[in-house]
């Protein structure tokens, strides 16, 4: 199959740029595949329109909804809620947080991260019909370098995991 049926174009095939520098017709001319031909109809068929343009002034929130704040300038985070921890996650993270001087966001969020690892697909959520998705945490401590983030995730997860693990093993084999 060819792009077009005029004659003079009826021999339409690719040619390697060697062959196309030569004035020399190529040995061996392959044609175009079904699936180019194809591809180039419905290029044709369907017609890229081009993106909307860009409102200057973001749309205004829904009544009752807090207006969204804009990625694109840099701002100060909320603190932490450490007293929505419960109080031996809020002991932990605060004892972390003095004893390696980083931010308690970073040491309340790893809390929550060690429990989750704990409870480790235990819980999944019925999104709909035979749709399960088992519930995890991903928590990123996003700092400089040198800000004791490894230390402080070996203290919040490494430590209190691998100690947990050690003693089920001990209690399954003892």
């Amino acid at each position: 199959m060819y792009i077009s049926t005029d004659p003079q174009l009826t021999n339409l095939s690719f040619q390697p740029p060697a062959a196309r520098r030569s004035r020399r017709p190529p040995a061996t001319a392959v044609p175009l595949s079904e699936r180019a031909v194809r591809a180039v109809e419905l290029d044709a068929a369907f017609p890229r329109t081009p993106p909307p343009p860009e409102s200057p002034e973001p749309p205004e929130p829904p009544a009752g909804w807090e207006t969204p704040t804009p990625l694109t300038e840099p701002g100060v985070a909320p603190p932490f809620p450490i007293d929505t921890l419960p109080r031996i996650m809020q002991a932990m993270a605060t004892a972390a947080a003095t004893s390696f001087q980083v931010p308690t966001a970073m040491t309340g969020a790893l809390a929550i991260a060690a429990v989750d690892v704990a409870m480790g697909g235990r819980f999944s959520v019925h999104v709909w019909g035979d749709w399960h998705e088992p519930c995890q945490l991903y928590v990123v401590p996003v700092c400089e370098s040198g800000t004791r983030k490894t230390d402080t995730f070996k203290a919040m997860i490494q430590g209190p995991i691998m100690a947990a693990e050690e003693q089920s093993l001990r209690s399954v084999f003892s």
